[in-house]
């Protein structure tokens, strides 16, 4: 039975935060240089299976490409042989 506060009744609650959640997060960052192909995001994302590309330049962050991101360029370029960088698609 819920509790009116989204949990069960009853139910002893633990707080978790971010920091315990680092050391797999970094396990699984995966980056691009803001120079790189769209169409190697596209490939790093389907070889480890990631969803979010962290995009550097320089060794700073710049941005981020979503799986979303690429299927908007490639809309964009009507599927063609166009050619676009990260940076140009990078959320910021």
């Amino acid at each position: 039975m819920a509790d009116g506060e989204g949990g069960f009744a009853g139910a002893k609650r633990s707080t978790m935060y971010v920091e315990q959640m680092l050391t797999r997060a970094r396990e699984r960052l995966a980056t691009i240089g803001a120079d790189a192909p769209v169409r190697a995001a596209a490939e790093q994302m389907a070889r480890s299976h990631t969803d979010l590309l962290v995009v550097c330049a320089r060794a700073v962050m710049v941005g981020g490409v979503t799986k979303t991101d690429i299927v908007r360029q490639i809309a964009r370029c009507g599927g063609g042989a166009g050619v676009a960088f990260t940076e140009g698609v990078a959320g910021r």
